[in-house]
């Protein structure tokens, strides 16, 4: 099996790709914590060093990015500090980005991380959920109107702040049916009635047990998650399981993919961006879900070792069937 799949990930050409989402700057503060304030009962955080990463759609992209795709990024951002480091990490990494929106009156979403020996003391998120201005909207229907058949897949990254309107993706998904395309959906449960008739949807567990309103606490459970999701939104469906690997339906049957062994997991923050990732580079490519989902699973094993919002190259995916 690691055989085929390592002969599909080196066929993987560069494929044109539309990330389209909320965009969000991931910042980190790396701090040493080693006593306790005398204002209050709280740790003294010293801070060493930050960083500061593409998130939300913009990790989506970058995820791509790392497999050899072509990406268009479009989102919104403000025009604040967070607004010109996105832009400054999205120009270093080669990801198309001329068509964000940028309006003085909108505030970058940025997630901010206080950390001490890779564990989060605490997140703060600056964000107003604003939902996207219908003149804005119309701007963007008219750009995809024009550069939409040069597209070979579309994912729809909807973190549910605002970005995505329910007219935008039920228009995005009838242009890519209407012209054979694949379209791929990773919403929020308070948006998941935008996405009926979506070529896939990616929950996770949480996710979609928030979606049906059933636990899946067992094989049987999980399957009926993804027969409900089906039903509903007459797609296909993978639901990532963590440690109980992914389950897919797919043109009705249902399969399962293991989880793959794991050496040490730092952070499953953005994980589920990677899987995201993966899948649509081989689907893209023409590869089977299955297997798509194989090698998807592989991408979240590595990218879990590592801390924080991360990626996965193909160079550190070959290393893996290596060890």
């Amino acid at each position: 099996m690691n055989h085929k799949l390592l002969e599909i990930l080196e066929q993987l050409k560069p494929k044109n790709i539309l990330v389209i989402g909320d965009i969000i700057l991931d910042k980190y503060l790396l701090c040493s914590v080693d006593r306790i304030s005398q204002e209050a009962p709280v740790p003294v955080a010293w801070v060493k060093d930050e960083e500061n990463i593409l998130g939300g759609a913009a990790n989506v992209a970058n995820n791509l990015k790392e497999l050899g795709m072509s990406i268009e990024l479009i989102g919104q951002i403000g025009q604040d500090r967070s607004a010109r480091k996105i832009s400054q990490l999205l120009k270093e990494k080669d990801i198309k980005a001329d068509k964000i929106i940028s309006t003085q009156d909108f505030t970058t979403i940025k997630k901010l991380r206080v950390v001490s020996q890779k564990q989060q003391l605490i997140r703060l998120d600056y964000e107003k959920n604003e939902d996207l201005k219908p003149e804005l909207e119309e701007k963007i229907l008219e750009y995809l109107e024009e550069s939409f058949p040069s597209y070979d897949l579309i994912i729809i990254s909807d973190y549910a702040k605002g970005f995505i309107t329910k007219n935008l993706a039920q228009t995005l998904i009838r242009a890519a049916n209407d012209s054979a395309k694949i379209i791929i959906a990773d919403p929020k449960p308070s948006h998941m009635d935008y996405y009926k008739n979506v070529s896939l949807i990616t929950p996770n567990t949480i996710e979609a047990e928030a979606i049906v309103g059933i636990k899946a606490e067992s094989a049987e459970a999980a399957e009926e998650i993804v027969k409900a999701l089906n039903r509903e939104l007459n797609c296909d469906v993978v639901l990532t399981r963590g440690a109980q690997g992914m389950l897919i339906l797919e043109s009705r049957k249902i399969y399962s993919v293991p989880p793959k062994s794991k050496k040490q997991v730092y952070d499953v923050t953005g994980a589920g961006d990677t899987v995201l990732a993966t899948i649509a580079a081989c689907l893209a490519n023409g590869i089977g879900l299955k297997q798509s989902c194989e090698l998807a699973s592989i991408a979240a094993d590595v990218v879990i070792e590592k801390f924080g919002t991360a990626t996965v190259n193909i160079d550190e995916i070959k290393n893996y069937f290596q060890l």
